[in-house]
């Protein structure tokens, strides 16, 4: 589970719809108080995604 900031917009996530399912990587393009919006691949839109299906592709601390 993620929780972004302003400062995460353009960054990378994994997305796993269930912890056994197949990987999908994407990117941040925005977000509110329900849902984080991923653009995955060439796809030209984003699809919103719950913070429980998402985790930091490069899981880097980010409490600053």
């Amino acid at each position: 589970m993620i929780e972004p900031k302003q400062s995460d917009i353009g960054r990378k996530v994994i997305y796993r719809v269930h912890s056994n399912a197949k990987a999908e990587e994407g990117v941040i393009t925005r977000f509110n108080e329900k849902y984080v919006f991923v653009r995955f691949g060439k796809e030209e839109e984003s699809a919103a995604t719950t913070r429980d299906q998402l985790e930091w592709k490069d899981a880097r601390s980010r409490s600053s």
